[in-house]
């Protein structure tokens, strides 16, 4: 099998060292610097990196979800040196335990391997579908994630009261006395 890596573009330094798996076969680092998927063709270039993946393997990213979105199964390896990173924060909780959860968990790289080795599939994982139906698409996964985001941010919008601020009575004074000074110093610095 091939390997990908494709480093986090906030720790891709320690992905530099152009020896890293120089010999061995099918293992490429790319791109090798990280990349910040939001540009065109870095966002082309993510999603092509998942979709033709067979599995995907990560720490803690939200590559994970994505890769759930499009069906890949996503695995981790539980270790002491990303102890607070994973097991430390609520939303690789979310990842392990929403409906069955995403992660296929290891606690070695030994169980790694095998979960690898016996979780090969080309379809759409069962895990994956299961927790984008839960957590990306309650709603129903025919039913755009932006509306519903807009229409649960207009209601909520609506329920907090408008309070408009009132000068107290020292502060009207003052307003007055310090706002030439502030169009002074506004035509002074322009």
């Amino acid at each position: 099998a091939g390997l990908l890596i494709r480093p986090h573009p906030q720790n891709a330094e320690q992905w530099q060292d152009e020896s890293l798996f120089a010999g061995v076969e099918n293992v490429v680092i790319w791109p090798r610097r990280g990349a910040n998927p939001v540009a065109t063709e870095a966002r082309a270039h993510y999603y092509d990196s998942m979709y033709y993946s067979a599995a995907v393997v990560g720490v803690n990213t939200s590559a994970m979800i994505e890769s759930g979105i499009i069906g890949r199964p996503v695995y981790t390896v539980l270790t002491d040196a990303f102890s607070g990173t994973q097991e430390g924060t609520l939303h690789f909780q979310h990842l392990k335990s929403v409906n069955g959860g995403l992660l296929y968990v290891a606690n070695n790289l030994n169980e790694h391997a095998e979960q690898l080795a016996g979780n090969y599939q080309t379809a759409k994982d069962p895990k994956s579908l299961a927790f984008v139906q839960a957590f990306v698409r309650p709603n129903g996964m025919d039913t755009p994630a932006a509306e519903v985001f807009a229409d649960t941010f207009e209601t909520v919008a609506e329920r907090i009261p408008r309070v408009t601020a009132r000068p107290s009575l020292i502060q009207v004074p003052w307003r007055a006395l310090l706002y030439p000074l502030a169009l002074l110093a506004r035509d002074q610095r322009d």
